[in-house]
C-alpha cells in the first residue's frame, strides 16, 4: 500500500511540473495599428483565443467619462483550460518604458460574459502584479492585476483522447483616457499589452456568494432562513415569489471583508467588516435585467439629515423623495466618489454639518467595481401602521416592491417611486426579516411598530439601539416630508426627513463576486473576490 501511495503522488507530481507555469502574450493595444483577423494560442494544458477585429487603439482619441469609454467597442477574448488539472489564472495588463502618457492616467473595466454584469464605472490601474518578473515583455515598465480567478480542468475518456469539458471564460475589456487629463497628452502615444498566466492549482473555481450562502444554510439553518419560512404554519407562511435567503438572529456569522486595500491581505486592518443582508433575488439592474444578488450593509457613517429643504418648502422639514434628497447625494458622490458639493446637513432649513473625511471612508476602486447598479423601489403604500396585517414585514415588503402607479394616487405631490443607483440604505422588511427562527411565529405576525415587544427587537441582529435611517419613503396618508426610520426602541416609525439618524450604506453586489474565505464569525469575515 505504501508503494502505490508513493507512485501515485509521484505521477501527480510529474503531472504538475507539466503544466505549471505558462505565460501567453498578445500586443493588445499599439497606437498605430489595429489587429485584423484571429489570434489563436494554445500550449499543452491551456488555450487562448483572441477576438476577431476588436482590438483597441487611442488613435485620435479624447479623454473620456466612464460612461463614454464603456460605450466603445471592447476588445474581447476567451481562455479555455484543456488540461485535466484545475488552472488558477491572472489576466494583467503590462505597460512600456516607452509610453509618454502616465500609467495613472488610464482607466479600464473588464468582465466575464454570462456571469457578470457589465461594470457602469472605470477603475484606475491600481493593483500591481507582484511577478512581474516572469513575464517576457521587452520595455516592461509596470504590470498591473486586471482578473484572477480559476478556470477547472476537464476529464480524458483516454490516454489518447483529447481533454473534454475544460472550462472555458470570455472576457470583455475596455480601455480609455481618464476625463480629467489635460491637453498635456495632446500627441502622446501609449502603448500596453495584455498577458495571461496560468499556473495549476489543486483549488477548484469558487462558487459564486449567492450559491455559497444557499450552500450554507444546509449546515448553518439558525444563523439563516428564507422569507417562505419552513418552521411557520401553512397559514402563517410566507409566500413571496422572491424567496430571499436571510441572516437572521441576535448575532449570526455574517460578518464580511469589503472595502479592502488593494495591495494587502484582507485582515481588519487593511478591510472593513460589514456585514451580509442576505441573497436577494430577482432585483432589477439598471438594463432590466433580473439576477441574484448578495446585500451587504455597513455600520454608521454619521448621523445625518434624509433630507432637507429651505424654509417654507414642508417648513424646512424636507422632501420625501429618495431620488433628489440630500442623504442619496451624499452617498452616491462624496461617499461613492468624493465629488460633489460636500454639504452635509443635520436639521431642518438647510443648515449644515460637516461631512466625514470621506478619505477615511470612501469606497476604493476594487469595492466599487463588485457593487451592482440596480432599482431600489423607494415608496412604501402602508394604508395602516397600527394594522398588524397591514406593516408586518411580509405586507412591507410587497408593498416596498409595488411601483406606484399613474393611476395611483401616491402622494399628495408626483414623486419617483423608483432610483437606479448603487448606494441605498436598508428596507423596513429587511429589519423585519432580521428576527430570529425561534420567534418568526410571533414576529412575523406583528406590526413593526411594535417591534420591541415579544423580544422581537433584541434577537434581531439589525437592531443596534440607535435611530437609523431606511430608505423609504411614508405612504400617502402621511406628509410629504416624513421617511420610516428604526428608532432605538426596536420599532419602524416614520420621522421628518430633515431629523438627524444614522447612516448606514447598503449595497447589492454583482452576481459573480465570490466567497473564498473565512466562515462569517466577526473574527473570521468572509473574504469576498471578484
Amino acid at each position: 500500500m505504501k508503494m502505490r501511495y508513493k507512485v501515485a503522488l509521484l505521477i501527480i507530481a510529474l503531472m504538475l511540473v507539466g503544466c505549471l507555469y505558462v505565460s501567453q502574450s498578445y500586443a493588445l493595444w499599439i497606437i498605430t495599428k489595429e489587429q485584423t483577423g484571429q489570434n489563436d494560442i494554445s500550449t499543452g494544458c491551456f488555450s487562448i483565443r483572441f477576438a476577431e477585429g476588436s482590438s483597441i487603439n487611442l488613435q485620435n482619441t479624447y479623454p473620456a467619462s466612464d460612461q463614454v469609454g464603456l460605450n466603445q467597442v471592447g476588445y474581447s477574448f476567451t481562455i479555455t483550460n484543456t488540461c485535466t488539472i484545475n488552472s488558477a489564472y491572472s489576466i494583467t495588463l503590462n505597460t512600456l518604458n516607452k509610453n509618454e502618457i502616465s500609467d495613472d492616467l488610464i482607466k479600464y473595466a473588464i468582465y466575464e460574459e454570462k456571469s457578470e454584469q457589465k461594470p457602469s464605472v472605470g477603475q484606475t490601474l491600481s493593483v500591481k502584479n507582484t511577478e512581474k518578473g516572469n513575464l517576457t515583455v521587452e520595455g516592461l515598465k509596470e504590470s498591473y492585476l486586471l482578473k484572477t480567478g480559476i478556470l477547472n480542468g476537464g476529464t480524458k475518456t483516454s490516454d489518447d483522447a483529447p481533454v473534454e469539458n475544460g472550462q472555458t471564460k470570455t472576457f470583455h475589456l475596455y480601455l480609455w483616457i481618464k476625463e480629467d487629463a489635460t491637453n498635456a497628452i495632446m500627441g502622446k502615444s501609449f502603448e500596453a499589452n495584455v498577458t495571461v498566466i496560468h499556473t495549476a492549482t489543486s483549488k477548484a473555481a469558487s462558487p459564486t456568494a449567492i450559491s455559497y450562502i444557499e450552500d450554507l444554510v444546509k449546515i448553518n439553518s439558525n444563523d439563516l432562513a428564507y422569507d417562505k419560512e419552513e418552521t411557520l404554519n401553512e397559514q402563517e407562511a410566507d409566500d413571496t415569489s422572491d424567496s430571499n435567503l436571510r441572516y437572521v438572529g441576535k448575532d449570526p456569522k455574517n460578518y464580511v471583508y469589503f472595502n479592502c486595500d488593494a495591495e494587502s491581505e484582507p485582515s481588519k486592518d487593511t478591510c472593513e467588516t460589514w456585514r451580509i443582508i442576505g441573497a436577494m433575488n430577482n432585483v432589477e439592474d439598471a438594463n432590466g435585467n433580473l439576477a441574484s444578488h448578495l446585500k451587504i450593509i455597513r455600520d454608521s457613517i454619521g448621523n445625518y439629515s434624509w433630507d432637507s429643504s429651505e424654509t417654507g418648502v414642508n417648513d424646512g422639514y424636507g422632501i420625501n423623495e429618495w431620488s433628489t434628497s440630500d442623504i442619496q447625494n451624499v452617498l452616491n458622490n462624496e461617499y461613492l466618489n468624493i465629488s460633489g458639493s460636500n454639504l452635509c446637513y443635520k436639521n431642518a432649513n438647510n443648515v449644515i454639518e460637516t461631512c466625514p473625511t470621506w478619505q477615511n471612508v470612501k469606497i476604493k476602486e476594487e469595492a466599487k467595481a463588485m457593487i451592482a447598479n440596480v432599482k431600489w423601489n423607494t415608496k412604501a403604500l402602508v394604508e395602516d401602521q397600527n394594522d398588524a396585517e397591514k406593516f408586518n414585514a411580509k405586507a412591507m415588503y410587497e408593498t416596498e416592491k409595488k411601483l406606484c402607479q399613474d393611476n395611483e394616487q401616491c402622494d399628495e405631490v408626483s414623486k419617483n417611486s423608483s432610483w437606479i443607483g448603487q448606494v441605498g440604505l436598508m428596507y423596513p422588511s429587511d429589519y423585519g426579516y432580521a428576527v430570529d427562527t425561534t420567534l418568526r411565529d410571533t414576529c412575523l405576525k406583528k406590526s413593526m411598530n411594535s417591534y420591541n415587544s415579544d423580544n422581537c427587537s433584541n434577537n434581531n441582529w439589525l437592531y443596534n439601539g440607535t435611530d437609523e435611517w431606511t430608505i423609504t419613503s411614508a405612504p400617502q396618508n402621511e406628509s410629504t416630508k416624513n421617511v420610516f426610520y428604526l428608532n432605538s426602541s426596536g420599532n419602524i416609525n416614520t420621522a421628518n426627513a430633515s431629523d438627524a439618524y444614522a447612516i448606514r450604506p447598503v449595497v447589492y453586489l454583482i452576481p459573480s463576486v465570490k466567497i473564498t474565505g473565512g466562515s462569517g464569525d466577526i473574527n473570521d469575515p468572509f473574504i469576498l473576490q471578484a
